[in-house]
């Protein structure tokens, strides 16, 4: 589970990781046409057969392609072990929720709204006291954490509490815009973690599961797949092509259905996805089918530029998700690994 910078030379078309061994696949993992410092969370299949494990037992090798000249920084929060060569022979399941908003400071001040998040500082988030129902249990969380900037933001680093702030950021906003970003974060003291700001901003987190010890109903383990595009409305019209997502449109995706051999048995996905606007794009929301909308939120395109982020989404109960766009976008999906019982 890594989190990659660009710190582009010059406009980046793209970037694309992969599992070191392979063929390079027909995905991205974030863009940046402007040349902007960019971060995208990815998790990354590795491919032990083709890249043998280290004197731990531990195979960690992946490829990077840039279409352009970059510098890139790459954060590591965690890694997918099988069960019997977890470290200390316990490892964690996962338990996928629907997305739901654990702190949002343009609400009231409270533990989980206001105010905004000031210069230099560092606010403690206790995710487990939320409304959203995690429980103690929790080791680790998947979320989106979304800056609305005052200015220009150099960075966001979130991380357990009762630790040391880490040499790692999550998010980087420099042109000030809206940015989201997101991230598995392990739990610290209490279940809390820490956020450390750079600058003036308001911050949105939201939440779509947990990681915990095995034993609760409900676990799911993680099943990797070489990178593969679902779809992309930019191809012809049908169920995994075109047309262009209109504004304030909602679309389903019946994952399992799509050539990237992804069987129904699958609770959640380990997604990338990417928007094309025509214009400004307030939110592109993701949600399992058949359920309401969400008060969440995937990733935000303000300023029409092309946008990626990872997302993990449960399935629907006939394993569709479910996108919501509130502007016209072309939307890329791309899979990497699905959670299943």
């Amino acid at each position: 589970t890594l989190n990659v910078t660009v710190i582009p030379r010059e406009p980046l078309s793209y970037l694309t990781v992969w599992p070191a061994g392979l063929p390079r696949p027909e995905v991205s993992t974030l863009n940046s046409l402007d040349g902007r410092i960019k971060a995208t969370a990815a998790i990354v299949p590795i491919a032990p057969a083709l890249n043998p494990p280290d004197d731990r037992g531990i195979s960690k090798k992946v490829n990077f392609f840039t279409t352009n000249s970059t510098d890139i920084a790459v954060d590591m929060s965690g890694g997918f072990w099988r069960a019997q060569d977890s470290p200390g022979g316990q490892g964690l399941v996962f338990h996928p929720i629907t997305p739901c908003r654990v702190v949002d400071t343009r609400n009231p001040v409270g533990p989980f709204g206001g105010p905004a998040a000031a210069r230099l500082q560092t606010r403690t988030i206790p995710v487990t006291s939320s409304p959203c129902g995690i429980p103690s249990t929790a080791r680790a969380y998947s979320l989106n954490a979304t800056v609305v900037p005052g200015e220009p933001f150099s960075y966001l680093t979130m991380w357990p509490t009762g630790m040391t702030m880490p040499t790692v950021s999550t998010l980087n906003a420099l042109t000030g815009v809206v940015t989201a970003n997101a991230a598995i974060t392990p739990a610290g003291t209490n279940g809390a973690i820490d956020v450390f700001f750079t600058n003036n901003a308001h911050f949105v987190l939201d939440i779509n599961g947990y990681f915990a010890p095995p034993g609760q109903p409900g676990a799911l383990r993680f099943y990797p797949v070489t990178p593969c595009r679902i779809s992309d409305t930019r191809n012809a019209n049908g169920t995994f092509g075109g047309p262009i997502m209109a504004g304030q449109e909602t679309r389903d995706y019946p994952i399992p259905s799509s050539v990237c051999g992804i069987p129904s048995t699958a609770r959640a996905y380990s997604l990338s996805a990417t928007v094309v606007p025509t214009g400004a794009l307030g939110y592109l929301t993701l949600w399992p089918q058949g359920q309401p909308i969400p008060i969440a939120s995937t990733l935000n395109a303000v300023d029409g530029a092309i946008t990626s982020n990872a997302a993990i989404v449960p399935a629907g109960p006939t394993g569709a998700i479910r996108a919501f766009t509130s502007n016209q976008t072309h939307l890329i999906l791309d899979i990497n690994g699905y959670f299943a019982p």
